[in-house]
């Protein structure tokens, strides 16, 4: 178990972990980092690569993961099965020729990808085109400019679509409160002269049930969160080299609790390229649902 050391990583991480021991999941070292953290890091790899377990569950952000994999690949560290989270696991800049020896096989939990016509299209060109008009005239005054042009060519998540499914959400909920709000009727239109207090916003998005044109339903359930909707990725490389997020699976905590969780095992290929799911020895002698904690590169 390896996670990122902030708000992120240390929740997701203590949640996994109680459950692992309340499955009789055997944890054979718990250690986490931040990216700024090199002598960490690399203490952390040579855990890894003393080690029996051949499971990683990689709780980080792509900052931290990026790191993990650059000095997994120093070491020549192959052949981890390593199960993934929403901020890394459909990361098209992690994704290359070197850090697929690492990551082949990967699996991980993927928010659900969705298809917005044109959206790609208008994100690449047609939107750049007029937020920063400097990539096509150089006689503009561009310092203006330059905060827009640090994440101009980050388009990670513009090809697939997935985070983008949770703005489109939003824009369409506050769309529907405001609706709501100011008492719109189709043939009537809405009312005018109304003022709206941010509170009244927060009430009426508790109150949002909706479908959207992509099927999906919309609503938040009394802590204010949305329902839980995600895609089973795994990282496979097809016959012509080229690299791809299989679908094998999804989570989606909307249907009844027997029809929730959903993986075709027969379309994994695991680390190393195997068919056959690997196994991890944690230890011979660990008792079911217990674990070994390591601390600075020393287990304890």
């Amino acid at each position: 178990a390896v996670n990122s050391d902030n708000d992120y990583g240390n929740n997701g991480m203590a949640i996994f972990l109680k459950t692992a021991t309340e499955e009789g999941i055997c944890v054979e070292y718990s250690v986490k980092f931040l990216r700024t953290e090199h002598e960490k890091i690399r203490n952390v790899v040579d855990i890894i690569k003393q080690g029996t377990t051949k499971v990683i569950v990689a709780f980080l952000t792509g900052f931290e993961m990026k790191s993990l994999i650059e000095q997994l690949g120093i070491q020549n560290i192959t052949g981890l099965q390593m199960i993934g989270v929403e901020a890394w696991i459909t990361s098209k800049s992690l994704m290359t020729p070197n850090s697929f020896h690492v990551l082949g096989g990967s699996l991980g939990f993927a928010v659900r990808k969705i298809q917005i016509e044109g959206f790609a299209d208008y994100v690449m060109k047609a939107f750049w085109d007029t937020a920063f008009p400097c990539s096509f005239n150089a006689k503009l005054n561009c310092s203006r400019y330059q905060d827009l042009s640090v994440v101009k060519n980050y388009n990670d998540d513009v090809p697939e679509q997935r985070f983008l499914s949770y703005v489109y959400k939003a824009v369409y909920a506050v769309a529907h409160s405001l609706h709501s709000l100011l008492k719109c009727r189709e043939r009537d239109g809405c009312e005018e002269g109304l003022t709206i207090q941010p509170q009244q916003m927060v009430e009426a998005l508790k109150k949002v049930n909706f479908t959207l044109k992509t099927g999906d339903h919309v609503w938040f359930d009394s802590t204010g969160g949305a329902v839980a909707q995600y895609e089973i990725v795994n990282w496979q490389q097809d016959s012509d080299g080229s690299f791809r997020f299989k679908s094998v699976g999804y989570y989606d905590a909307s249907l009844p609790p027997d029809q929730r969780f959903v993986i075709i095992t027969k379309n994994i290929i695991w680390a190393r390229g195997q068919l056959e799911k690997p196994r991890s020895v944690c230890s011979e002698s660990c008792p079911p649902g217990t674990r070994k904690a390591a601390q600075k590169g020393r287990p304890v």
